[in-house]
């Protein structure tokens, strides 16, 4: 089964032409609705960081990633470096938290030294990448370990709010913050966690990644 389009837009495929689909090259870089939608969706199917290894595999036998010399590369070769980390940073852009698992942070360092080799001015592009993903992991970890500890103090604690905060109108906007705070930890991969929950037959890894909060 092939990749099928209806009125120029993409509807269906077999996982593999999925794949392959949002693997750049020096003149192809993926829409960013579909990679967008496919790393969403592709959750149900297929682990993040074994979707990264097949992305690494494709552009190591396709493209040559890897394999070759910095002395040899041409501007093509570059121009598939640069598309290739502009992958990587689009995908912990919008979904950061696949990055949890350090076996993605693997397939990143090792894809990030061999687009830099083949295209040293990359680096500062790989830098920013790294310096923008880091605060938001730094952020989740604290967020989720602020949630067990008010979980705790309140299975200690049982107090009612209205003692604690006498004031209807000031309660209600502390916690309008508070779930405003929460709620900017929800990234849309949470939809498909609640959508797998209901079809138990269906293998997902986000759960891997991130608490419920």
């Amino acid at each position: 089964m092939r990749i099928v389009y209806r009125d120029g837009n993409l509807i269906s495929g077999p996982l593999e032409a999925l794949i392959q689909h949002m693997v750049p090259t020096d003149v192809y870089y993926p829409d960013r609705a579909y990679l967008f939608a496919f790393l969403l969706s592709s959750r149900l199917f297929i682990k993040p960081h074994d979707l990264l290894a097949k992305v690494r595999n494709l552009c190591e036998t396709q493209q040559g990633l890897g394999n070759i010399p910095p002395s040899s590369s041409h501007p093509g070769q570059a121009r598939f470096a640069e598309h290739l980390v502009q992958l990587l940073a689009e995908w912990t852009e919008t979904f950061p938290y696949d990055f949890r698992d350090e076996r993605m942070m693997e397939h990143v360092r090792k894809i990030t030294q061999q687009c830099c080799a083949i295209n040293p001015s990359l680096r500062a592009n790989v830098s920013l990448l790294l310096h923008n993903l880091h605060p938001r992991l730094t952020a989740l970890e604290a967020y989720e370990k602020s949630i067990e500890n008010q979980s705790a103090l309140l299975d200690e604690n049982c107090t009612d709010m209205s003692e604690i905060c006498p004031n209807p109108a000031v309660l209600a906007q502390q916690l309008t913050q508070a779930e405003l705070e929460r709620l900017s930890f929800i990234g849309p991969e949470e939809f498909v966690q609640a959508f797998a929950k209901e079809n138990p037959n269906l293998d997902t890894s986000f759960k891997d990644m991130k608490k419920d909060a």
